[in-house]
């Protein structure tokens, strides 16, 4: 029947369904374990790290240690800044690809406009010698 479940979906499903999260800190738990686990693989990709996240006032580190999975994570308000960073990141490095992709053409219709300009050149000086 069902092949496969989308787990953090399904568990994002529970958490939003549910009227007081005090009932479901490993639920909590697994959500910010693999979030973190997905943000950090697709940061280090992208060159940024969750040191690049500023810290509260009176904490000594993002990460904190799991009660229930025993995965560490870090807690929401950090995560949901280095989503931010992230993303920008990766819309900076598309936007500086893009841009390289776009930069043969200008050098390419400047070398044309070049042969052109000395075709022309070399046109009207041997029409104006005859």
């Amino acid at each position: 029947m069902l092949k496969h479940i989308n787990r953090i979906a399904y568990l994002k499903h529970v958490l939003d369904e549910a009227e007081d999260w005090s009932e479901y800190f490993e639920e909590v738990e697994e959500v910010l374990t693999t979030e973190t686990a997905i943000w950090t693989k697709r940061a280090s990709k992208v060159n940024v790290s969750v040191v690049e996240v500023p810290l509260k006032q009176g904490q000594t580190s993002h990460w904190k240690q799991g009660d229930y999975g025993g995965g560490r994570y870090i807690d929401w308000d950090a995560l949901r800044r280095l989503k931010i960073l992230v993303e920008d990141r990766e819309y900076e490095l598309k936007r500086r690809k893009r841009e390289g992709g776009e930069l043969w053409v200008k050098w390419f219709t400047a070398i044309m406009a070049a042969i052109g300009a000395l075709t022309g050149l070399y046109l009207a000086f041997v029409k104006g010698t005859k």
